[in-house]
């Protein structure tokens, strides 16, 4: 029986492959300083983008907070530049821990071991060869550098939500998938529904566990119990 995809959220030691603006940065501050496991592109990606959003905004107010003296020409920060300076340093310092986790996780994913993350010392050429690096699809060898899968829970591929495998329960507060049911002479598990029998076929014999055998069942009753109604007659 073919298996059925369940939609449903990674845990947070695996990458989401469809993760979002807002919970892509959610979630690169949770993995604030974890430098094992895989990142996906999305992750790396809009948490780049988000960073880098926030940086531009600060500096903007940075400048409208500035005055330079039309004599002098000497800038001079008012109290909102202040608050803007201070405010700039401090997310600037705050990033570095986990973009450069979430750099390494990506190159994890992307096949590759985070040393190489060591290439932006190099200056502009090593940024620009680690940020390519990054741009790759997830390697088939990524799965090495992930932690072990939690239990009923299987690691979601490029492109693809995680399954629940046949044969082992859902997830509580799942729904377990359509039209697969115990096997014959076994209970069915907790919140599935027994098949019943298809309308005008009869069960096997013996086999009178579904609610379709129980009205079969019945139905043969109470035919071989009353008679057929005698019509009057005719004059």
């Amino acid at each position: 029986m073919t298996n059925t995809a369940v939609t449903q959220t990674p845990p947070i030691e695996w990458p989401d492959y469809g993760i979002g603006f807002v919970d892509a940065i959610k979630r690169g501050f949770k993995k604030y300083a974890t430098f094992s496991g895989r990142a996906s592109r999305r992750e790396f990606w809009w948490w780049v983008l988000g960073t880098a959003v926030i940086g531009a905004v600060l500096g903007i107010l940075l400048g409208l907070g500035m005055h330079t003296d039309t004599y002098s020409g000497t800038v001079s920060l008012n109290a909102f530049g202040v608050i803007m300076s201070i405010l700039l340093v401090v997310f600037g310092l705050g990033i570095i821990v986990p973009t450069i986790a979430v750099t390494v996780r990506r190159l994890h994913d992307a096949g590759f071991s985070g040393w190489f993350y060591l290439l932006t010392l190099i200056g502009g050429i090593g940024g620009i060869i680690v940020y390519i690096m990054c741009a790759l699809q997830t390697s088939p060898n990524a799965p090495k550098y992930g932690p072990p899968v939690p239990a009923g829970y299987v690691p979601p591929t490029h492109g693809h939500q995680g399954q629940v495998p046949q044969g082992q329960v859902a997830p509580q507060g799942q729904v377990p998938p359509q039209g697969q049911f115990a096997p014959q002479g076994q209970a069915a598990p907790q919140g599935q529904v027994p098949p019943v029998a298809p309308q005008g076929q009869v069960p096997p014999q013996g086999q009178t566990g579904s609610l379709g055998g129980l009205l079969h069942e019945a139905e043969q009753k109470i035919e071989g119990q009353v008679p057929p109604t005698q019509q009057p007659p005719q004059a």
